[in-house]
């Protein structure tokens, strides 16, 4: 799933990667959803790419502790 825009350069948030995550695990159930990188990414310059990376992995893992994982 698409959790940060690759057509911008604006790096989104830890939560508002978390909020997408959420609204997609509503309905596919947490347990079905897989946050990964988009191969978009690599049009981007490369410190915005590593910045969407950053907040990727941060958004999953505030998901993750929403759900009781650790």
């Amino acid at each position: 799933m698409g959790a940060v825009d690759v057509q911008s350069h604006r790096v989104e948030t830890p939560d508002e990667v978390a909020g997408t995550v959420r609204r997609v695990a509503e309905i596919l159930g947490p347990k079905r959803v897989w946050v990964n990188p988009d191969c978009g990414l690599n049009h981007l310059p490369r410190d915005v790419a590593f910045a969407k990376l950053k907040v990727v992995a941060e958004g999953a893992r505030l998901f993750e502790r929403e759900l009781g994982g650790t």
